[in-house]
């Protein structure tokens, strides 16, 4: 869970430098993608969710970048986990700006 916590507060330093180091973030959302979604250990998926994911929405600058790195099934599945230190209204106010955000980039 420590590799997690590190990896969260990383991407953080990583949106804060200006510019942004997109290689960092790149790597790190990359990594914790593909544990979500490849590991054969529930632990290991459960780490990521717990130490990772379930933070994004806390930080503003990963919430308005967060829809180039999930795609919408990804982003569906852990809505349970963005909920968590989220209000209901905070929560429906982040699902709002990833649609709006993602649909936008689409264009």
């Amino acid at each position: 869970m420590s590799l997690w916590s590190e990896l969260e507060s990383r991407l953080s330093a990583a949106y804060d430098k200006r510019p942004p180091d997109e290689q960092t973030i790149r790597q790190i959302y990359r990594h914790a993608v593909s544990t979500f979604e490849e590991s054969p250990s529930p632990e290991a998926r459960t780490a990521v969710v717990v130490a990772f994911f379930e933070h994004l929405p806390t930080h503003a600058l990963v919430r308005a970048d967060l829809h180039r790195w999930l795609q919408p099934d990804l982003f569906q599945q852990l809505e349970p986990a963005f909920k968590y230190f989220l209000s209901q209204g905070e929560f429906e106010e982040f699902v709002r700006e990833y649609r709006t955000h993602r649909a936008a980039w689409l264009r």
